[in-house]
């Protein structure tokens, strides 16, 4: 996305740590050269790196919420500790980039609703499986409850401990390790992808099985969508579904969760 319109993108909380380990960056390190070096028409990637050690991060978020004395406390630290992260990109030093992008891992964990709420837009990518298609409903359900359960709270509180509610929309479901034969899906992933279509916005684009290329992209320290030597079918899904990703952004197309 960084080579579509000069667009200047940040990865803004790494949670997984796997954009860190295909970018070539280190923690903490904001501007990975290798990645910006392939990138043209003036865009320009950063990344707030992460580290495995996040995984602490949740225990530590948890022991913050328990240390709360009474219910009026319990719910003004709830909101502080699910806005934290929309607090600190309210900083200026993001004000210039076109688009933050949050990569959370595959759960709901306390790090990844903080993610949640500092978000104006979703994407859920998915196999297309039989249990990773009943995880969107399970994921989706689960959205939908924190932002009720956060705009209540909000609700409840009033003076300086009171914050903005939130409205998040679902720019769709994203479809990946997709496996063809000749110029379709199999059939069964075929299948769950019309069933999941029917429920919820799914993009046109899919990412297609490729275990060669994905499988070692961290070693390079080039994301794959900047390598030269690419294949052909690999860069047309993913140029196509960075160029449906900002155009669905652009026309706010997003709906409600």
């Amino acid at each position: 996305m960084a080579s579509i319109n000069d667009r200047q993108v940040t990865d803004g909380a790494d949670h997984s740590a796997s954009t860190t380990a295909s970018s070539g960056a280190q923690p903490a390190q904001t501007s990975p050269p290798r990645a910006n070096a392939e990138i043209r028409n003036g865009g320009r990637l950063d990344l707030i790196a992460s580290h495995f050690e996040l995984i602490q991060t949740d225990i530590q978020l948890a022991g913050m919420l328990l240390r709360a004395e009474g219910v009026r406390q319990l719910q003004r630290r709830d909101v502080e500790v699910h806005q934290s992260l929309a607090q600190a990109l309210r900083d200026p030093v993001f004000a210039d980039y076109d688009l933050i992008l949050i990569d959370c891992p595959p759960n709901f964990n306390i790090a990844t609703r903080i993610a949640m709420v500092a978000s104006d837009y979703a994407i859920i990518p998915a196999r297309a499986d039989y249990l990773s298609t009943i995880g969107i409903d399970y994921l989706i359900g689960s959205y939908r409850r924190l932002i009720s359960n956060y705009n209540e709270t909000v609700a409840l509180l009033d003076g300086e401990d009171r914050a903005a509610t939130i409205d998040p929309r679902l720019l769709g479901v994203v479809f990946t390790m997709v496996q063809f034969s000749g110029t379709r899906p199999f059939r069964a992933q075929e299948n769950n992808m019309v069933m999941v279509r029917q429920a919820h916005p799914v993009f046109t684009s899919v990412m297609r099985y490729n275990n060669s290329l994905y499988g070692d992209a961290g070693e390079g320290g080039v994301p794959v969508a900047l390598l030269q030597s690419l294949h052909s079918d690999v860069a047309t899904d993913l140029d196509q579904l960075a160029t449906e990703f900002v155009k669905r952004l652009s026309n706010d197309e997003g709906v409600e969760i």
